[in-house]
């Protein structure tokens, strides 16, 4: 099924999404999970892969061979970091297969990954937060990003094409991207401390494109909008960009939320690896 520039994948359960634009080219494995297809239970239910939401461990590994398993790959060639809600991008490549699921995480503040390497399956996590796939078809470069609220007035989404222009040679106008699914503008409620901290980051975009207030000292921030005219502002062209419109929070037999059902819940991943 096709929605938004994103490919709907069911088998055996499993569900999950990849961007056509992306599979057109032929140069990745790549996805946007859901919560089905798993063997975790209970608020894990099913496809749980985030490793330190107190799972089991044993299935969070078979949740990683169902995945990976889907995709062609295998788990031990995933690269996994601890996300702080950061601006920071690491380069990585296939010494480090294996981090922060298969050996110790050596990445403790990290929540982008660039590589041009073969075999090196960037994966980061979200429960609404923004994740966004990267792939320069040009320079066979690819990125990864968890862009939270906060990693989004860092604009982290723009330092991630900055790196790969720096570290590659990428140029913006070649680099494709997918934002999937994530907290849509429906379910961003915030208040005037967050509101000023966007328009302080926001600086070449006017507030009215993606805040509206509701009511009182409450607004709504689309977050997809946010981060596409970050990628634009970096020099991605809109026409690169698929955004998949799809609330993790509205939609809870397909997501899991940590604004709908706090801690106790699983990770959804994004996970990217050159061919």
């Amino acid at each position: 099924m096709k929605m938004n520039g994103m490919i709907r994948h069911e088998t055996g359960g499993l569900e999950y999404f990849t961007a056509e634009s992306f599979d057109k080219t032929g140069l990745v494995r790549h996805c946007f999970t859901t919560r089905k297809g798993g063997v975790s239970e209970g608020c894990f239910s099913s496809l749980n892969l985030g490793v330190n939401r107190g799972d089991d461990t044993e299935r969070v590994l078979k949740n990683y061979d169902i995945i990976f398993g889907a995709l062609g790959s295998s788990k031990e060639k995933a690269i996994l970091s601890k996300q702080t809600h950061s601006d920071t991008v690491w380069e990585v490549g296939t010494s480090d297969q294996g981090n922060g699921l298969l050996r110790a995480n050596r990445f403790e503040n990290a929540d982008a990954f660039i590589t041009r390497e073969r075999g090196a399956a960037l994966t980061v996590f979200m429960a609404d937060c923004v994740p966004i796939l990267f792939l320069d078809p040009v320079k066979r470069a690819i990125a990864a990003c968890h862009s939270g609220w906060r990693g989004t007035v860092q604009r982290i989404g723009e330092k991630t094409v900055l790196k790969m222009t720096e570290r590659f040679g990428c140029r913006p106008a070649d680099i494709l991207c997918a934002i999937g699914p994530s907290i849509g503008p429906c379910c961003f409620e915030v208040d005037v401390p967050v509101v000023k901290e966007f328009e302080a980051a926001f600086d070449f975009l006017p507030p009215s494109e993606y805040i509206k207030h509701t009511g009182g000292e409450k607004y709504h921030i689309d977050l997809w909008r946010a981060n596409t005219e970050l990628l634009k502002h970096a020099g991605v062209p809109k026409e690169n960009i698929t955004v998949s419109g799809e609330c993790t929070v509205c939609n809870e037999e397909l997501y899991f939320s940590h604004r709908r059902d706090g801690d106790r819940r699983g990770s959804l991943s994004a996970i990217i690896e050159l061919i």
